[in-house]
């Protein structure tokens, strides 16, 4: 691990000797700034390796301690249900003060009042067709609302084009992103670039408006009560084709910001977008970024829009011929360094260019500034792994994997950047050799300086998928953290805050607020939320919501302090009615006839 020191820039190469202490801490410039890492307790040695290298990481050899310790198993069979077909949907209401039959345990804070909204893709065959890759899957969106004594849950597919024209035909029309082809061979894809916008990745809700984002696309617009479907929409007037799944809201000034792409073989045209509470469009920049991106996420402070692009050619060409998908055709390349490019938003000023170890980073955790430095926290794999499609015709991916050898473990790494003008950046590992995924931070905190990661974390040292919760606390280096039963997989966390969100009250603790979870049964084919303290993680749930279906495993959501009302929720829209043909349809018992 490099470290930066104010008077005399990368210090040399060091080794520092723990002698099997349970901490320790290197300052590292005038500042005072320190990291500390928790180590395991054993009468062996730890060396730790300090480099000069600007992308260099921490490297620990294990001990025979830690590869002697307990490893956590997990279910595969459990997790493989978890990507079956979800066609029902649902709409429930959940009486509290009826304790024998609303499948309610522990006790549900009063404090908890809003409404959680997921999605994720739940459509993993179309009549008998598969879908090779679940990433291609129509998005589901699961809300559920908290109001005093009633709690109220919907689940209900996006009407998409698309997921209207396969329903209607029981077939795959359209090709996926990431591996799905339309059956037929060859013949049937060649030239056909157009793929499904299938609105699975993540949900914005905005001025009391909902969005499934699918960043192919457009977002879709939902009713944030009966979810019903309002069509395919942009914001405002711009003529955005597409638009980022992870859009950022920044609490301060109560902006809603976020990015449309235009990609390119050797350079992409991204244009940022900042509107305020009314979709006014306040700012708008276009950049020109060199070289190929697969931008899913960035992270934004006070002054900059965050990239991070990793090392990676794509050749379209098997992709237009009908061979392949078009993620298929991305070849990552280890020998070259990623990128992390930092483009100014408040002016015209040239974007800056930083080179850093190679790797891929799907999801940041925040980014903020510090007098002239600037810290970014990520999660981020050594190679990019999108599953591999073989030539199996009736398998999906996630029935041919195999975990542990082929899929890269996820690191939470920061980058510190130095911004007075020597380009210099340094990297840090942030756990040691725990993979994790779905990073955030308590939402007062974007753009700001954060104390405290939340993340999705697996239940063992070994490759394994995401199962349960941790709290990463990065003063002291503790790690506190919930693991399921192995048969149960747990998703993205999302915080709750105690005092809602605001940004006219200083953050006295990040971990003020509750996260909530749901978690998929794969024993039982039942999901279940599950809500935990912030302050104690370990502890486990406070509270679980059993429901009556199972909801697969998702990706993104969001948290909200508003209240819907069943009572007040559309049942139908000009939309859907459209689109499913329903105009062009009537009963036999019309009375006209």
């Amino acid at each position: 691990m490099s470290y930066s020191c104010a008077s005399c820039g990368y210090i040399s190469s060091t080794l520092v000797y723990t002698c099997g202490k349970r901490k320790f801490q290197i300052q590292v410039d005038k500042r005072n700034i320190y990291q500390k890492w928790r180590l395991h307790k054993n009468k062996k040695q730890s060396w730790v390796t300090l480099s000069t290298l600007s992308h260099s990481s921490v490297e620990v050899k294990p001990t025979s301690h830690e590869a002697e310790r307990k490893e956590y198993s997990w279910d595969r069979q459990a997790w493989l249900r978890g990507w079956e077909n979800q066609e029902k949907e649902i709409n429930i209401e959940i009486d509290l003060e009826n304790n024998e039959q609303n499948g309610v345990t522990g006790e549900l804070p009063v404090d908890i009042r809003g409404t959680l909204f997921r999605v994720g893709p739940a459509r993993f065959r179309v009549g008998s067709d598969i879908v090779r890759h679940p990433w291609d899957g129509d998005g589901m969106v699961a809300a559920i609302t908290f109001d005093q004594k009633k709690i109220w849950f919907r689940n209900r597919f996006v009407r998409t084009k698309g997921y209207m024209k396969e329903s209607a035909a029981n077939r795959i029309l359209f090709r996926g992103t990431f591996g799905t082809q339309i059956p037929g061979g060859w013949l049937k894809n060649v030239l056909n670039i157009q793929m499904k916008n299938v609105a699975n990745t993540n949900v914005l809700l905005w001025n009391r408006r909902l969005w499934a984002l699918w960043e192919g696309g457009l977002p879709y617009e939902l009713d944030p009560g009966n979810l019903i479907t309002l069509g395919e929409k942009r914001f405002d007037t711009s003529i955005m084709s597409n638009f980022t799944a992870h859009p950022k809201i920044e609490t301060d000034t109560g902006r809603l910001i976020g990015f449309s792409s235009q990609l390119g073989v050797q350079s992409s045209q991204l244009t940022f977008y900042e509107w305020d509470e009314n979709f006014t469009l306040l700012s708008q920049r276009k950049v020109r970024i060199p070289g190929f991106g697969f931008y899913h996420d960035f992270a934004i402070t006070p002054h900059y829009y965050i990239l991070f692009q990793g090392p990676i050619d794509f050749t379209p060409w098997k992709f237009v011929l009908g061979l392949c998908s078009a993620a298929e055709c991305m070849s990552f390349r280890k020998e070259r360094p990623a990128k992390l490019f930092l483009v100014p938003r408040h002016s015209s000023a040239p974007v800056k260019e930083l080179h850093v170890k190679s790797g891929f980073v799907f999801h940041f955790a925040n980014a903020f500034e510090e007098e002239q430095e600037m810290n970014i926290d990520v999660v981020r794999v050594p190679d990019l792994f999108l599953g591999g499609i073989s030539e199996a015709k009736n398998k999906s991916v996630v029935e041919q994997i195999d975990y542990e050898s082929q899929v890269p473990r996820s690191c939470l790494y920061r980058y510190r950047v130095d911004l007075s003008g020597n380009g210099k950046c340094i990297e840090e590992s942030l756990i040691l050799d725990r993979q994790v995924e779905f990073p955030i931070v308590h939402p007062n905190c974007i753009g700001k300086r954060h104390h405290i990661i939340y993340v999705g974390i697996n239940a063992g040292q070994r490759v394994s998928p995401i199962q349960g919760v941790a709290k990463v606390n990065l003063v002291d280096g503790a790690v506190d953290m919930w693991i399921p039963k192995p048969f149960e997989f747990a998703v993205e966390p999302i915080f709750i805050p105690k005092e809602g969100f605001s940004s006219k009250r200083e953050l006295s603790s990040e971990d003020e607020g509750y996260l909530i979870t749901l978690v998929y049964d794969g024993k039982r084919n039942r999901s279940y939320y599950a809500i935990l303290d912030a302050q104690r993680v370990q502890n486990g749930p406070i509270c679980t919501i059993q429901l009556p279906i199972a909801i697969p495993h998702g990706l993104h959501g969001m948290w909200s302090d508003e209240l819907f009302s069943k009572k007040e929720a559309k049942q139908s829209s000009t939309y859907e009615i459209f689109y499913s043909k329903k105009w062009n349809t009537f009963q036999s018992d019309f009375p006209m006839l």
